[in-house]
């Protein structure tokens, strides 16, 4: 299942094992170049720069949105979803 709907179209669902702490942050950083961000979102959603910069400011407010509601979400420590075995 998707995670948020581009202009009535599935895409898939957000990742946030794709980018990392510092890309994370920098993300709210208004320091950062729109570019970078717009990096980090394509990372996350599994669409290109190109995509992310050509939606409908609707749907790219809907991604964002997505990705944030996805990192306030509990972690799932199922086995199948963890990448190490402990920290």
């Amino acid at each position: 299942m998707a995670d948020f709907p581009i202009s009535g179209k599935p895409i898939p669902e957000i990742d946030l094992r794709q980018i990392t702490v510092s890309e994370w942050r920098a993300m709210f950083e208004s320091t950062q170049p729109e570019h970078e961000g717009d990096k980090t979102l394509a990372k996350v959603s599994g669409m290109s720069v190109k995509e992310i910069q050509a939606l409908p400011l609707y749907d790219y407010r809907a991604l964002f949105r997505a990705v944030l509601d996805k990192s306030s979400r509990p972690l799932d420590d199922s086995p199948k979803n963890s990448q190490s075995e402990s920290i």
